[in-house]
């Protein structure tokens, strides 16, 4: 059953979502706390750490899929005449990457009795088969000629690498992309060996490599053809949303310039600033490969500057936040399907809040770090899980033992956290999606704010002010099904637009919870607070660079700590070229 709408109908159908959407984000009202002090969400680190992360995770964009184009396989003519001969052993030669005894016990069932000859090449065929089962995909079996005494002979010709070319490229050199190609002229060509040169070499998201495999210039030699679709690695991108907090801004702006090939071939430099009202945060990434092989080194720095107004005016706040880091990360594993990957870091921390009366709190944090990424990819979609440990230490300057000047009382410079993020991704029946995230933190420390769980906001519970509370162990759980626009004509598109205008515009139902906890809170903390929220929204691809977002929530868990709101909008426009 078709229920599409008319042009007129969708025009006012979209009119009114958006005249909605504006009269609630401008018009509602916020209930103000009387309190001594702003929120630890309004704390320079805090803002800090979310921006980057936010930053962080636009970085983490998945690589295009690794392709293989084989040459076409001519299929042996059939046997001409069925004439039978007495076998007794079969002897395989030319194999050297799988042993002879295992090859033999493939075709053991076709020793000590006759066979025709369409049996003797379905013994190749097995042998064969087993070649590519383990990767070997240019391997193949055939009968040579040969007088046939009871003794069959099956020759094996083992596909090897001959000629690598490169095609294609134009902002890339040759040299950049072929040291990701892990085979040397001569080796036998595996396909997890290929897949995974081809992963390396699709890693940079301005470059997309797929191979094609010719016969090579001599026998028993296989050239790889690499077409490369490479694009300018320079690009600056801006968002604009409302996910900041009350008394600094809700109205955020911010501006990225990103090059994926700076100075050290396939290096990335991503960089930014972002801005409310009373704040600003400006950050900067390095991500440069060490070798072929996956090793990386990161280094970043990021400092911010927060003013809280509103009630907190008076007191003429003025906070500062600076972090240093420095990582490396390696991979272990990887295939098609599955990827793993390991870190080890150390972040510099140093954060200090100045009021009327002088310095009011002061942290100085030295934190080593180490992380584990596993992603697995099935036929129903995709799973993700990061594990990341940090340990703080009294080392390097650090701040001491029992800081009066803490930003959470009886919050030491030495402490222990975990944080866990599992994602599921599945692709569902009609087009439509469901994702389901589960994040976590655990800490038997107390911990200052910049190091707390975040619940509330967007990228949390939504329906919450934004940090609406800091937790320093808890969870996050949200869970998304989405669907396209049905009953929007297949045939509308926008311009420039080779997509459907329906799957360019998703609805998104969503359900939050999120649950936390406080390790000795202090009279004025409250020690754990239950969050949950649901809602609807829209996701809009408008073209490849612009993308917009926009989500009614609604609170259905305990009261916000920091306004009386009990819905709330959530809006993202981004755009990157």
């Amino acid at each position: 059953m078709k229920f599409y709408l008319s042009p007129g109908e969708l025009v006012r159908f979209f009119r009114f979502f958006a005249i909605s959407a504006l009269l609630f984000m401008f018009m509602s009202g916020e209930r103000l706390y009387a309190q001594n002090e702003p929120p630890p969400s309004t704390d320079a680190s805090v803002i800090q750490r979310k921006i980057t992360e936010e930053a962080r995770k636009k970085l983490e964009k998945k690589p295009a899929q690794a392709q293989i184009e084989q040459p076409v396989e001519t299929k042996k003519p059939a046997a001409a005449t069925q004439k039978q001969f007495f076998i007794t052993n079969i002897v395989i030669e030319g194999n050297q990457s799988i042993p002879s005894e295992e090859l033999e016990k493939i075709v053991a069932p076709y020793e000590g009795r006759e066979i025709t000859m369409a049996e003797a090449n379905a013994a190749a065929t097995l042998v064969q088969d087993e070649y590519r089962r383990r990767g070997y995909i240019i391997t193949f079996v055939y009968l040579p000629p040969q007088e046939i005494d009871q003794t069959l002979k099956l020759a094996v010709i083992e596909g090897k690498m001959g000629a690598l070319i490169i095609e294609g490229n134009k902002w890339f050199s040759k040299k950049t992309i072929s040291r990701y190609w892990y085979l040397d002229e001569g080796d036998v060509l595996q396909y997890k060996d290929m897949i995974r040169s081809i992963q390396r070499m699709n890693e940079n998201s301005d470059r997309r490599v797929k191979a094609v495999l010719k016969p090579g210039t001599e026998p028993g030699l296989t050239d790889v053809y690499v077409t490369v679709e490479d694009h300018f690695p320079y690009h600056a991108g801006y968002q604009f949303d409302n996910q900041g907090v009350r008394s600094t801004g809700k109205r955020r702006h911010g501006f990225t310039l990103r090059s994926n090939n700076f100075i050290i071939p396939d290096s990335i430099l991503y960089g930014g600033f972002a801005f409310g009202s009373d704040f600003g945060v400006v950050y900067g990434q390095y991500i440069i490969p060490l070798t072929s092989h996956g090793t990386k080194l990161i280094t970043g720095f990021s400092h911010s500057q927060v003013s809280p107004k509103k009630e907190f005016e008076s007191s003429d706040i003025n906070a500062t936040s600076q972090t240093y880091s420095t990582s490396i990360r390696q991979s272990l594993y990887q295939t098609e399907r599955l990827t793993s990957t390991i870190s080890a870091g150390f972040d510099v921390k140093d954060s200090r809040t100045k009021d009327i009366t002088g310095v009011r709190r002061r942290d100085r944090l030295r934190i080593l770090t180490s992380g584990l990424d596993v992603t697995y990819l099935d036929r129903w979609g995709g799973t993700s899980l990061t594990n990341l440990f940090s340990f703080g230490t009294k080392l390097f300057g650090a701040s001491g033992q029992n800081n009066p000047l803490a930003g959470r009382a009886g919050a030491e410079p030495d402490f222990f956290k975990y944080e866990g993020n599992l994602v599921r991704g599945l692709a569902l029946p009609y087009e439509t999606n469901a994702i389901l995230k589960l994040s976590s933190q655990l800490s038997p420390d107390k911990l200052t704010p910049q190091e707390e769980l975040y619940l509330g906001g967007a990228h949390s519970v939504r329906g919450y002010p934004e940090g609406d509370y800091l937790a320093d162990q808890g969870f996050v759980l949200n869970v998304e099904y989405l669907t396209p626009f049905f009953f929007i004509p297949k045939e509308w598109q926008l311009p420039r637009s080779n997509q459907p205008l329906g799957k360019q515009i998703q609805f998104v139902f969503f359900f939050d919870a999120g649950y936390g906890r406080l390790r000795g809170p202090a009279v004025t903390e409250t020690s754990e607070r239950h969050l949950m929220g649901a809602g609807e929204g829209l996701r809009i691809q408008i073209t490849k660079h612009l993308a917009a977002r926009i989500e009614l929530a609604h609170v259905i868990g305990q009261e916000p700590l920091t306004d009386s709101d009990h819905h709330r909008i959530h809006f993202t426009i981004q755009t990157e070229i």
